[in-house]
């Protein structure tokens, strides 16, 4: 399975305001991912470490592998 940047984007803006960041925060955090995953660089993974730390907790058990997987193949 691979993502559009466009879903890519919708992702990291989801998770991005699920985390309680502002609307612009995470337009900044969203397009920041797009950007890396347009290089071939893990996006969704780094977006998903900073959360973890933006929030105190560990989020590697919550995503779903398959999703970072299909992520990181993209």
């Amino acid at each position: 399975m691979s993502w559009s940047l466009g879903e890519t984007a919708a992702l990291a803006l989801k998770a991005a305001r699920g985390a309680g960041m502002s609307w612009g925060l995470a337009e900044e955090t969203a397009a920041s991912v797009v950007w890396l995953h347009s290089r071939g660089l893990p996006g969704i993974s780094a977006l998903c470490s900073y959360l973890g730390q933006y929030l105190g907790q560990d989020l590697g058990q919550a995503a779903p592998r398959r999703a970072l997987k299909a992520a990181a193949r993209s």
